[in-house]
């Protein structure tokens, strides 16, 4: 009888604590890894292209708020364009501003913030998702849903958000043929 009450302690305090590791763990990879982004392409664009293979520059024009996201904070809007700049170098991909030039203009269509009690509890959600277009001229190049997304608390906030959706629109410049900064031969 002793025996089998120190294997239900055991097996209980085991289901009790994974869960807590399991978090740890996942705290520990978002902080590591930063923000998601996560693009899904519109229209007719295919999952490899190559049709930004003469774009060298890359530009942000403002985001605009639709009536579903009225509440996106100015700090994703202000800070968009620099996180783009980041996550292109990241992704060595070229932004010369000397040659042909790609501008990015979307609309935030939805903004979360993490306040719900359950946040707490299994980890915040939090996103901010944009419907993005690829401009040449008056001619749109591409368009995609573009979301950055948060699933730790070391991740939360606007900042983190901006970090994903930076991410999400340099995931489809890369997929569609972005060039890529050459290495140097020595």
């Amino acid at each position: 009888m002793k025996r089998l009450a120190v294997c239900l302690t055991l097996l209980v305090a085991l289901t009790t604590t994974t869960g807590c590791w399991s978090r740890v763990i996942k705290e520990g990879a978002g902080a590591a890894l930063g923000a998601k982004g996560i693009s899904q392409p519109l229209g007719t664009a295919t999952a490899k292209s190559t049709i930004l293979e003469g774009y060298t520059q890359f530009v942000v024009e403002p985001f605009s708020s639709a009536a579903t996201a009225p509440d996106v904070p100015t700090e994703v809007q202000t800070n968009l364009a620099a996180e783009v700049a980041k996550q292109l170098a990241a992704k060595k991909i070229v932004n010369d501003p000397s040659g042909k030039t790609l501008t990015i203009r979307g609309t935030f269509i939805y903004y979360e913030d993490a306040d719900k009690a359950t946040d707490q509890i299994f980890g915040p959600f939090e996103e901010v998702i944009a419907y993005v277009q690829f401009v040449d001229g008056n001619r749109v190049i591409g368009e995609a849903n573009c979301i950055g997304r948060t699933t730790e608390s070391v991740n939360k906030g606007a900042s983190k958000k901006t970090q994903g959706l930076a991410k999400a629109i340099v995931d489809w410049l890369e997929k569609n043929g972005a060039p890529k900064i050459q290495a140097e031969k020595n």
